[in-house]
């Protein structure tokens, strides 16, 4: 059995825990070929799955046996990033006014859910200084974005991510009993169970996603748990990757976090590819598929993979990109902008703040921008 060690502490997973628009025509310049950064040659991962049913398992481990990826560097930090292109901005002649309201005691992305017309999020319990929490995180809900109310429910977990399906909620975290890995859910917000149980001491999932009807966990010493029916959990471990999050399109999944990227093309999720591992890029603290591109955002470094190839952008802000429509959305103190390639972004409105005074706006539509609620306005 191969022993897994974990070096991260829950401090570090706590940090990694967490659109439309007119498009110009530079857009269809992205995949020009003075842009692109030469593919980085694939490791396939050979791995080991053991499935398992609620509640702990034995003590039997999986084997995994990676190749070496081997990626020729620039010899430094700084001078990787200086090299870079940077993104360009543009504005639409009309713009529009969109509001932002920030979420009560919400504080990282992945918190909070919209299903049928109303919203939950996700409250962090007290971590104290010994950095184990000794209660489950706890929900609040919304019917309209502005006005939120307490649920007055304790999870069996400190929950990362959450997300919604056709029938249940799902979250993911670490236990209260044992700091161990997994995943709960509930129909209705209030009662729930749990679905899965790592068997690792100290492990902690950081992501949830649903695809084609398949659930699939990631966590931050290299766990990956896929489910069919939500019940019965299949386990694979990538013991050298950190994986924070997750996102797909019709024919690729991609999990990254860390340094590292792992994709696979197999709607069964058996076969894994290590993308990029540049040890240059600091951690991934989002990841997003739109307009037939995922993009991996870290704080200095944008990564753009088309499925084949990849592209690095220079990052000069923190912002939090989503997708809307199809597209990137990115919003800073005072502006929304757009994109359909991350590189060229448009102006398309500016923010108005509303505080927990407001209780009613006169808006067409809203949507979820990690921890706030945001309200748009067309002209």
């Amino acid at each position: 059995m191969k022993l897994k060690i974990y070096f991260i502490s829950l401090f570090l997973l706590l940090i990694f825990s967490g659109c439309g628009g007119s498009s110009s025509d530079d857009s269809n310049e992205i995949l020009e070929s003075s842009y692109l950064t030469p593919s980085i040659k694939n490791t396939i991962i050979d791995i080991t799955t053991t499935e398992v049913t609620t509640g702990p398992s034995d003590e039997s481990g999986s084997n995994i046996n990676t190749s070496t990826l081997e990626v020729p560097l620039p010899p430094s930090d700084s001078e990787f990033i200086n090299s870079l292109d940077t993104v360009t901005l543009k504005s639409k002649t009309e713009i529009e006014t969109w509001y932002k309201y920030s979420v009560p005691n919400v504080n990282r992305n992945k918190k909070i859910v919209k299903k049928d017309g109303r919203f939950l999020a996700l409250i962090d319990p007290y971590i104290p200084p010994k950095l184990v929490a000794e209660t489950g995180s706890t929900l609040i809900y919304s019917e309209d974005g502005l006005n939120w109310y307490d649920m007055n429910v304790e999870l069996p977990s400190v929950c990362s991510s959450i997300i919604a399906t056709e029938t249940f909620f799902y979250a993911v975290g670490s236990s209260i009993k044992g700091s161990r890995g997994n995943v709960i859910r509930s129909i209705n917000g209030y009662s729930w169970e749990e679905v899965y149980l790592s068997k690792d001491a100290l492990s902690y999932l950081s992501a949830v996603a649903n695809r084609d009807g398949s659930l699939i966990a990631v966590g931050s010493s290299g766990d990956i748990v896929i489910s069919k029916d939500g019940v019965n959990w299949e386990e694979k471990y990538f013991g050298r990757y950190q994986l924070f999050n997750i996102s797909y399109s019709e024919n690729e999944l991609v999990v990254a976090g860390g340094i590292n990227m792992l994709s696979t093309k197999d709607k069964n999720m058996e076969n894994w590819t290590l993308l990029d591992n540049n040890n240059l890029i600091q951690g991934t603290s989002n990841n997003l598929y739109a307009n037939g591109l995922f993009l991996l955002i870290g704080s200095k470094v944008t990564r753009i993979y088309d499925g084949n190839i990849f592209k690095y952008i220079k990052r000069e802000s923190n912002l939090k990109e989503v997708v809307y429509k199809d597209k990137f959305l990115n919003i800073d103190e005072n502006n929304v902008y757009i994109s359909i390639d991350s590189i060229t972004w448009t102006k398309i409105a500016e923010i108005e703040l509303v505080d927990e005074n407001t209780t009613a706006l006169d808006v067409d539509s809203s949507f979820i921008y990690g921890t706030d609620i945001i309200f748009t306005k067309k002209l």
